[in-house]
């Protein structure tokens, strides 16, 4: 099931909001602190039986009858419900409002309020003051399937995901390790059940002592990786969460996209550029006084300057990427700064001010960081219009060659092939003159620990000599780099095809 449209009137600060048009996956709600994105959240939250009583949100002056929100609903897929008794067929919709209170239905046509279990529930809450000082331990398999807008039944919920035993339970446990870096376990404790930190000594620690933003996110986990046909409301996702757990957690959002819908609001530019799918609806939420009242005012952000200036209110600094023609991905900074810095102004002088160079964290962050960019390029213009201009390079050897095989795969589809390209070489100490290759190549047969000094160590050396002895340099790349430049000549070529 999917929200199609939303109208609220006289709701906290939302006087009137008229039929929003809204994404069957992804919506994000951006704006300053106070300025109604709580609002929208809660208002989709009244249309759940666990839900605010709305007369409780009326703005002020206003009559409780006089509060309603209404929404427009369908189904994603052929046999999809609206509840567990009332199918709706595909491409048909629904109305479905709320006045003054849960499900008040004034036309026919109209459904009321989703049930609170588990099983028949359809929007789903997370907010941002989360953290409960005790959560309930009782094992009852009724608590565990209420949908009531805490977390206080989170340790029993947490333990019907692990006792099931399945490939969600797996995927679950999964998600904890790789978001959270946690192993997650329950035990019997006193008269019932509870979650925590798995120790190595077998022992736990028990959710009430763990970090603030665990216990949010082991519910949010658990839902994502388990339910489908849920409309997600989730506010502030990025609280208390490290950059990298916030990126993967918004992965695993994009996934269960396909099969639920979200409205999120955010103050993080990592939210809005991970969850910049082509299908993802950005608002911008703003205030202003109006006859005396604050009164909120919802836009939908579509061009690029409407995107971009919300990046900017956000922190993120886009270093100029719209400025550029195409774009070359390259595994590591060493060789990024040498196409960059030297081969490209020699060789291709043509390239320059229209290829931008990005260099990822190692062949293991290349898919990642294109993902990454293309999101970002996504969410600005709306459409993937670099997808012929980006070219994506990694080293020769096998894991280079196994992550180009793996993103021609995935993406394929969408992008020309032949971009995603390696060296024929295993690394790029081999395109190096003599004696730095040589070091190079000793470099790769020490331990681990000591390579990256001694490489940091041979590439300064390298540009050192190559800025100190520009000519000799650029005549001896001219015949080690020789396969470097022909491809630099082919993106030209591509570029400039007259």
């Amino acid at each position: 099931m999917f929200i199609k449209s939303v109208s609220i009137t006289n709701v906290k600060s939302i006087a009137s909001l008229e039929n929003l048009e809204v994404s069957p996956e992804i919506n994000l709600l951006v704006g300053s602190n106070n300025s109604g994105k709580s609002v929208i959240l809660q208002s989709i939250y009244a249309l759940q039986s666990a839900g605010p009583e709305l007369y409780t949100m009326a703005r002020r002056g206003v009559a409780p009858n006089l509060v309603s929100v209404e929404v427009v609903v369908g189904t994603k897929f052929i046999g999809g419900e609206i509840i567990s008794n009332q199918p709706l067929p595909e491409g048909e919709f629904r109305q479905m409002a709320v006045i003054g209170g849960h499900g008040v239905s004034y036309d026919q046509n109209m459904i009321g309020a989703f049930s609170s279990s588990k099983e028949e529930s359809r929007v789903l809450a997370l907010w941002s003051n989360r953290k409960l000082p005790v959560y309930d331990i009782d094992a009852n398999l009724a608590k565990a399937s209420l949908v009531n807008g805490t977390l206080s039944n989170l340790n029993v919920f947490v333990d019907s995901v692990l006792s099931q035993g399945d490939i969600k339970s797996q995927r679950f446990q999964e998600c904890v390790r790789d978001i959270l870096n946690i192993e997650v376990k329950c035990d019997h404790v006193e008269s019932g059940r509870a979650v925590g930190e798995k120790l190595g000594n077998g022992q736990m620690i028990r959710l009430e002592s763990l970090g603030d933003g665990v216990p949010h996110l082991l519910w949010l986990i658990g839902a994502l990786t388990t339910m489908e046909n849920r409309i997600f409301v989730i506010e502030e996702m990025e609280n208390d969460l490290h950059p990298r757990a916030l990126k993967k957690l918004c992965d695993l959002i994009v996934k269960a996209s396909e099969n639920n819908q979200f409205f999120i609001s955010t103050h993080s530019n990592i939210v809005i550029r991970h969850l910049a799918e082509p299908s993802t609806k950005v608002f911008k939420v703003s205030k202003d006084i109006v006859e005396g009242l604050p009164t909120t005012s919802v836009l939908v952000a579509e061009s690029f300057e409407e995107r971009m200036d919300l990046l900017q209110e956000l922190g993120y600094s886009h270093a100029d990427y719209y400025l550029h023609q195409a774009y070359l991905i390259l595994e590591e900074s060493s060789m990024e700064r040498l196409i960059r810095q030297f081969l490209i102004p020699w060789f291709a002088p043509n390239l320059i001010g229209k290829l931008q160079t990005i260099a990822a964290d190692g062949v293991a962050d290349v898919e990642p960081r294109f993902r990454e960019f293309r999101r970002l390029f996504t969410f600005l213009y709306k459409a993937d219009i670099y997808r012929n201009n980006t070219w994506v390079v990694t080293d020769g050897d096998q894991i280079g060659r196994e992550t180009i095989i793996t993103m021609r795969a995935k993406f394929g589809a969408d992008f020309n092939v032949a971009r995603f390209h390696h060296w024929k070489l295993d690394g790029m100490e081999e395109y190096l003159p003599g004696n730095f290759k040589e070091r190079g190549r000793a470099i790769k047969l020490q331990p681990e620990k000591l390579r990256w000094n001694l490489k940091k160590e041979l590439y300064r050396e390298l540009f050192d000599w190559i800025m100190a002895n520009e000519d000799e340099a650029m005549e001896v790349l001219k015949g080690t780099a020789d396969e470097i430049l022909e491809y630099l000549s082919g993106i030209s070529t591509a570029l400039n095809p007259d």
